[in-house]
């Protein structure tokens, strides 16, 4: 965590003292204190929140650089989207175990972007990954025909039962910004696949404001939209 790097940096560059900085976002001069000397690793919902508010950017945004460091990823970068989908995790409940974590794949190796576990739930264990990161070179930037998409769900869930360690479920990420994730993500959405060892869930993200678009557990028949 960086929360103490970066409330200092917001102090500097607003030439603010903590006293200042601790009446703008209503908290004691001694909790600006405790956060820049490294006592307090992440700010309560409502820190974030007045914090968010402050300095004009959404929640997942602050959070972002505040778990991975002020040189969070640009929207063009590799990473982007798991970056921010896991600041969402970490705000609603869940603790990054691994990030990324290597998945056995036969003689192969293959990277995840993270293993996530709910807190004070220790069997609660998920797997995130995106989308694009398992498909084949020759078929990215393009709407993936129903098979195509399948074989790479069916890679990922290979990947994940054969793997000693035990997971309840993997989340499957798709950017709501990129034609061809979110066309991909269309053609996945009525999937239902019974009698899965994993719960599958597939997760249509809008990484820049951290909003769940859409939401299918595809094991369930389970479908969530964002209102």
């Amino acid at each position: 965590m960086y929360f103490a790097d970066y409330m200092k940096k917001i102090r500097q560059d607003k030439k603010l003292t903590q006293n200042e900085i601790a009446e703008i976002l209503n908290v004691s001069s001694q909790s600006i204190k405790m956060i820049e000397n490294g006592s307090t690793n992440f700010p309560s919902k409502v820190l974030l929140d007045k914090l968010s508010d402050y300095l004009k950017k959404f929640p997942v945004e602050v959070a972002s650089s505040i778990i991975f460091g002020e040189d969070d990823y640009e929207r063009d970068e590799a990473g982007y989207l798991s970056n921010r989908y896991l600041a969402y995790k970490y705000i609603n409940g869940w603790n990054i175990e691994e990030n990324p974590i290597t998945l056995q794949y036969g003689t192969s190796k293959i990277m995840f972007s993270a293993k996530i576990v709910k807190r004070r739930e220790p069997k609660n264990t998920s797997l995130i990954v995106e989308f694009q990161d398992l498909v084949p070179y020759n078929e990215l930037n393009k709407t993936m025909t129903i098979d195509e998409a399948y074989g790479v769900l069916a890679t990922i869930m290979t990947v994940v039962v054969q793997n000693k360690e035990s997971f309840r479920r993997v989340e499957v990420l798709f950017d709501i910004h990129d034609y061809y994730d979110s066309s991909t993500f269309q053609v996945l959405e009525n999937l239902i696949v019974y009698r899965l060892p994993t719960e599958m869930v597939l997760v249509l993200f809008e990484p820049d404001t951290g909003a769940i678009c859409h939401e299918v557990n595809i094991g369930k028949g389970i479908s969530k939209y964002e209102k």
